[in-house]
């Protein structure tokens, strides 16, 4: 799993080390992180792009988790936006 922490690229394999938070108990840190993330953007706009190596690997339940968490930390939902381009003109 590739994803970005503090502007770097990091590796992780998948699954949970024993030592590591489950994604319940990492949520309340998860929202303090993005309450700091949008403090320090100001009014700028924020974009994030969820990958996976192929189907089905949970790219939808993780930007379900992110959107989740941005309105705990208070963005109001009309701040949100959710594409989802390889399908989006199916619907």
């Amino acid at each position: 799993i590739h994803y970005f922490e503090n502007g770097h690229c990091c590796a992780k394999t998948p699954g949970h080390a024993l030592d590591e938070p489950t994604p319940t108990e990492a949520s309340e840190d998860v929202v303090a992180q993005l309450k700091a993330v949008l403090a320090s953007a100001g009014h700028d706009c924020i974009r994030l792009f969820v990958a996976g190596a192929v189907t089905h690997v949970g790219k939808t339940s993780v930007c379900l988790g992110l959107l989740a968490s941005l309105r705990k930390a208070g963005v109001h939902a009309k701040e949100i936006a959710y594409i989802k381009p390889a399908t989006q003109c199916e619907a």
